[in-house]
């Protein structure tokens, strides 16, 4: 759903927890990650941003339950998209149709993910600050 990617690790990890997985912190690694590194080569900055703001888009769609986020979401996405439009931005504009042609397969995706989850939104919001 992702694909070409970004936030699909979110997706992983936010999905993980719900489920009640525990996240487990190793003080004594190293990670190296170049943000962007692969895409880069690939895909403008333009191009990159709207995929972020789509994957968010799908992110939420598809795991957020929380009535009070969901509503913050549904409020701000107008205001959002104004925005957008009034600075000329059109490359979200065309990122928010993408969410919108995919909604079957995002409500099929939440179906899937909210069977397994046992936490709310809010006791893991809770948890990880």
């Amino acid at each position: 759903m992702y694909l070409p990617g970004r936030y699909e690790d979110v997706d992983f990890c936010f999905r993980g927890w719900k489920r009640g997985f525990k996240g487990i912190y190793e003080p004594r690694s190293i990670i190296y990650h170049k943000g962007y590194a692969s895409f880069k080569d690939f895909f403008n900055n333009r191009q990159i941003a709207a995929m972020v703001f789509r994957n968010s888009l799908f992110f939420m769609l598809k795991n957020i339950t929380d009535i009070r986020l969901k509503l913050q979401l549904y409020f701000w996405l107008p205001i959002r998209l104004l925005f957008f439009l009034l600075t000329g931005r059109l490359y979200f504009i065309k990122a928010f149709f993408e969410v919108l042609t995919r909604l079957p397969q995002i409500k099929e995706k939440r179906a899937e993910a909210i069977k397994n989850f046992r936490l709310s939104d809010k006791e893991l919001l809770s948890i990880i600050g």
